[in-house]
C-alpha cells in the first residue's frame, strides 16, 4: 500500500528526521511504500512569520508580552555545514515528494 507521511518540513530538525526515517523503515518492513511529503514554506508565509516575530519583539519591549527567543548558537558557516550534512542524510535515507505550503 502507498502511504504518504505528512510531517514538519525536513531541514535541521534532527529528531524529526530520525523519527521520519524510522517510520519509513517500519512501514517498508511491513511491505508498504511510504513517501514523506517534504513541505516548503512559501516566501509569503515566511514573510508573515518574520513580521509576527518582530511584532512580538516590539510588544515585549512595550511590556505587553514575553520576549520571543530567536537566536542561533552556531556561526553561519557551521549552520551551512549542518544543513549540507542533514540534506545528504535526507537524500540518502528518506523517500520524499516536495510540496509548497501556501497560506
Amino acid at each position: 500500500m502507498k502511504i504518504a507521511i505528512l510531517t514538519q518540513p525536513l531541514h535541521n530538525n534532527y529528531g524529526g528526521n530520525l523519527q521520519n526515517f524510522a517510520l519509513q523503515k517500519v512501514l517498508k518492513d511491513l511491505g508498504h511504500q511510504p513517501v514523506t511529503i517534504d513541505r516548503h514554506i512559501a516566501p509569503t508565509l515566511r514573510e508573515k512569520l518574520k513580521f509576527s516575530y518582530f511584532k512580538r519583539l516590539l510588544l515585549s519591549f512595550l511590556g505587553r508580552c514575553e520576549r520571543p527567543s530567536f537566536k542561533s548558537y552556531f556561526s553561519k558557516a557551521h549552520e551551512a555545514y549542518i544543513c549540507e550534512d542533514v540534506s545528504r542524510f535526507i537524500d540518502a535515507h528518506i523517500n520524499t515528494h516536495e510540496s509548497m505550503h501556501h497560506l
